[in-house]
């Protein structure tokens, strides 16, 4: 009778710790595309009362909801907010937040993003980690900081708020972090025992730290990867970087094809060691390699795992920076692995010149029928000897017209308000071509059109 007992029990438990598990998968298969909004992890912009106040002065603020219909526009299913909390607490015992109005930034985004039906992460930003150090734990700081987190939010939707427990651990054995992120989980689920947590390999969450990485004891768990390969291409022109990644003019080709020579490197930096980091990526099929080591470790230990960032720096070509976000898109589509873009504005934006949206359509994957605009048509007309471009819609129109060349140099943006057409001069356009993007009054996007500018005899 006992040993049925026993057995009986077992079962259930084995039971319970699979449905974690496909709780897990359930979950991260909801994450979709994501996007990573900062601000309230900058930790380096000035001092530390400056920097709380940011995180929920209410114009910031504000203005960063602003965002959140744009991401929706443009298939964001899951947002992912970094904050930095570190800077939030004491850094003497008992290491309390020193007020509760520091949530506030955090509380409104997540309020915000459940009314668009999206998800939200709450990723720790910008902590430390020194597990040995007994003059200053900043390890218990930590713990401190994650009892305090989860009280706050033990009473959020566990369906669509994540928690992602440390932001690219470093410097930290792959023991230590596991010692250091079971403790953190434990402390978490006290008051989160049904939410999914997020959390990665050391070498700042890089696909090597994965791949070295036991499994961590809770089953309730996404396994997070930050792929900025290759960093050559990534992180050029960068300058909290090493000198050899401040080459610029390093293009990235198809990585299911090949990656193109740097003919035309400026030579400061670019030396042996360029080279190498360079020549690793002449394998045509590196991308593809990497994402399927990942998905055989999740298969391995039957875990769910994420692309919590991807992006490049705003330093690289724009063209090449749509084709590396197309490249790696496809490459994480075709294993069916969610990921996030780093970022919607900043260093490494989702913008050219902070307002002219990077890419659209098949680069991000939308389809390209949805977003066309239904009712409008171009047209040339001769204004003052001059080539111009009227626009007529069918209805009157509330919205915005984006100008730019094709060498992606913005122009111009014209706003439309109730009209039904607009005569576009040619004074100031380019002598060539012209790109042409309507949004309507919600921020969505509704075409994008390339125009031929030039006179006919000349075409």
């Amino acid at each position: 009778m006992l040993r049925f007992c026993f057995s009986s029990l077992c079962f259930l438990c084995l039971l319970a710790v699979q449905g974690q598990d496909e709780l897990a998968f359930r979950r991260q298969a909801s994450l979709g595309k994501g996007m990573n909004l900062t601000w309230a992890e900058q930790y380096w912009r000035g001092n530390i009362q400056i920097q709380q106040t940011d995180y929920f002065e209410t114009k910031a603020l504000y203005r960063k909801k602003a965002e959140l219909p744009k991401m929706k526009a443009l298939g964001v299913k899951t947002l992912r907010l970094p904050v930095c909390f570190d800077r939030w607490e004491n850094r003497v015992r008992p290491y309390s937040i020193d007020s509760v109005s520091y949530f506030t930034a955090v509380d409104s985004m997540i309020r915000w993003t459940a009314e668009l039906n999206m998800n939200i992460i709450i990723c720790y930003q910008h902590g430390f980690l020194q597990p040995g150090n007994t003059q200053y734990d900043d390890t218990a700081r930590l713990y401190s900081l994650w009892e305090q987190i989860a009280r706050h939010y033990q009473y959020s939707n566990p369906d669509q708020v994540f928690f992602s427990i440390f932001n690219e651990p470093h410097d930290i054995t792959d023991i230590e972090w596991v010692e250091v992120a079971n403790r953190l989980i434990r402390i978490i689920r006290k008051y989160l025992p049904k939410h999914t947590l997020i959390a990665g390999g050391t070498e700042y969450n890089s696909l090597k730290g994965l791949l070295r990485m036991q499994p961590l004891e809770d089953h309730n768990i996404i396994y997070a990867v930050h792929y900025y390969e290759p960093l050559i291409f990534t992180h050029q022109g960068a300058g909290w970087m090493n000198r050899e990644y401040q080459t610029l003019h390093v293009a990235f080709g198809d990585p299911l094809a090949a990656l193109p020579d740097v003919a035309d490197a400026k030579e400061s930096g670019w030396n042996d060691y360029n080279k190498q980091l360079f020549n690793q990526w002449k394998d045509s099929n590196r991308v593809l390699r990497d994402v399927r080591n990942m998905i055989q470790w999740s298969r391995m230990h039957h875990v769910p795992v994420y692309i919590e960032e991807f992006g490049s720096y705003r330093a690289a070509d724009a063209d090449q920076r749509v084709r590396h976000m197309r490249s790696l898109r496809k490459a994480f589509e075709k294993f069916s692995i969610p990921y996030a873009w780093w970022e919607w504005d900043g260093n490494f934006s989702f913008f050219v010149e902070d307002k002219i949206p990077l890419i659209y359509e098949e680069a991000w994957g939308l389809d390209t029928l949805e977003h066309a605009p239904p009712f409008w048509k171009v047209q040339y007309v001769i204004n003052d000897a001059a080539l111009s471009i009227q626009l007529t819609f069918e209805q009157p129109v509330n919205g915005h017209i984006a100008l730019v060349t094709v060498e992606r140099k913005k122009i111009r943006d014209i706003y439309l308000k109730n009209q039904q057409t607009i005569l576009i001069k040619g004074t100031g356009l380019p002598s060539t071509e012209i790109k042409l993007s309507v949004w309507d009054e919600n921020n969505r996007l509704r075409g994008t059109y390339t125009w031929d500018l030039r006179p006919a005899s000349l075409k």
